[in-house]
């Protein structure tokens, strides 16, 4: 339960206002230490919860952003994309297409994956942003 209350210059008093706050959560939303959810570690070569993952490394020239990322591909109900936005108010995958391609060093792998690079253009941009969305069609 949080208490809000308030005093104004002249040194008047609102009546304080109490509201309770529930939290709930999602098990599908859960995120470790590592900061990834059980999909994104799934997608990223996990076999089971304990399983460490090489997280995405993200990179940057003058004129592109990218990530490089351990996918899973032995999955068909899995899919993995990269989405860029200029304003991270805005609606994720209108910053511009992103491409995506295999990165050359593929050693080291969990059975099933492959490293991949998802980069955008960063066209002119003052600021873009580069994020990878894992889904699982059941």
């Amino acid at each position: 339960t949080l208490t809000y209350t308030a005093t104004d210059t002249a040194g008047n008093a609102a009546t304080p206002v109490q509201r309770t706050v529930t939290v709930v959560i999602d098990d599908a939303a859960v995120t470790g230490a590592d900061g990834l959810s059980p999909l994104l570690r799934y997608a990223f070569g996990a076999s089971s919860p304990t399983d460490a993952v090489q997280l995405p490394v993200p990179g940057s020239t003058a004129t592109a952003l990218s990530l490089t990322a351990v996918v899973r591909t032995d999955d068909p109900a899995l899919a993995v994309v990269g989405e860029a936005v200029t304003d991270l108010a805005g609606t994720w995958g209108t910053g511009g297409a992103v491409s995506v391609t295999l990165a050359a060093d593929q050693t080291g792998l969990p059975a099933g994956c492959v490293r991949r690079v998802f980069t955008v253009q960063l066209d002119g941009a003052a600021r873009k942003f580069l994020r990878l969305r894992a889904t699982f069609a059941n």
